[in-house]
């Protein structure tokens, strides 16, 4: 149990969708970045995101041949070795240019969110979703270079790894009839660390604005 303030501002944060704050929760609540750095940093990797899905993704053309046209190799499901071996929903080897998902981790979210009453997403959605981040660790690797790097500035690269998946939430985002892909973390965590949440929802620096009920 979160507890009702954390509850209230639970609710309020997966209502508005606020994508920034839920970045910062969820992903970015252990950067070591000024807040205003952070800001522009984070800006940052949402503009490369957003971008590199208009430079690199023709959404006139199935995920397949998305997926063909950029040299990635394969798309599979990860093994009962890797599953037990890893705790990600899904990989991207830079060595084989291939995607593995996660059946058995696609299939605990589904239950997550049919648990707690929430139909934001269908299987085909998460599948997509997983899929698209791991195409956006790949332009990094194949195409472009690690977001971590690309935006630095005076930090070192090894502090700014979290924004590589600001990049491609940012790059997930850009598909048009999803809600923000992050809200599976954040339902996720609702579940599975409930605590935690709630201390990063209360202990939130930014204020969290509430839907009237």
């Amino acid at each position: 149990m979160m507890g009702p303030e954390a509850e209230v501002l639970f609710e309020s944060l997966l209502q508005t969708a606020q994508v920034k704050q839920l970045d910062k929760i969820i992903t970015l609540s252990k950067t070591s970045c000024t807040e205003d750095d952070l800001d522009e940093l984070w800006q940052r990797a949402q503009a490369a995101g957003a971008l590199w899905r208009t430079a690199y993704w023709n959404d006139n053309l199935s995920r397949e041949e998305n997926l063909q046209a950029l040299g990635l190799t394969r798309l599979r499901t990860m093994s009962p070795v890797e599953d037990m071996a890893f705790r990600a929903r899904a990989f991207y080897d830079p060595n084989t240019f291939e995607i593995a998902v996660s059946e058995a981790r696609v299939e605990e979210l589904l239950q997550t969110l049919d648990s707690l009453g929430y139909t934001f997403f269908t299987g085909d959605d998460i599948w997509n979703i997983l899929i698209e981040h791991e195409v956006f660790h790949h332009i990094e690797e194949r195409f472009e270079q690690p977001l971590d790097e690309k935006i630095s500035g005076k930090y070192d690269s090894s502090v700014l790894k979290p924004f590589r998946d600001i990049g491609a939430y940012a790059f997930v985002n850009a598909a048009s009839g999803r809600p923000p892909c992050q809200l599976l973390d954040f339902i996720w965590m609702k579940k599975f660390a409930p605590i935690k949440l709630a201390e990063l929802l209360t202990n939130n620096p930014e204020p969290i604005f509430c839907f009237e009920r």
